[in-house]
């Protein structure tokens, strides 16, 4: 079962949108974040994104270089380039956030 989460089929034209980070965050860019070991890893069993990390779109639409966020997909999501990319896509940042877990409960 994934986490229910808010994905979107087309790129925002707002800079502050935030995109699901779907690729593994390397160590070095984690401890620029101040993430923990934990974060930056998608749980893949579940199919659900990084926990503590989205990504912004920047507003740059260029080729991206090995190691540059992107993003990508039917649902728009942020990727790592493996190398240096011959496509363009639209280039991502990473930026650490914070999970709240809300109880809500009603009567019957």
């Amino acid at each position: 079962m994934a986490l229910p989460m808010k994905r979107y089929t087309k790129l925002q034209r707002d800079l502050n949108t935030l995109y699901p980070v779907v690729d593994r965050v390397p160590y070095e860019q984690r401890k620029a974040l101040g993430l923990s070991v934990n974060q930056g890893s998608p749980l893949q069993s579940l199919g659900a994104p990084c926990p503590g990390v989205h990504a912004k779109w920047t507003g740059e639409f260029r080729e991206p270089r090995k190691g540059e966020w992107y993003l990508s997909g039917a649902y728009v999501e942020a990727y790592c380039a493996p190398n240096d990319l011959s496509t363009r896509f639209h280039i991502a940042v990473l930026v650490k956030t914070k999970t709240e877990m809300v109880e809500v409960t009603t009567e019957v």
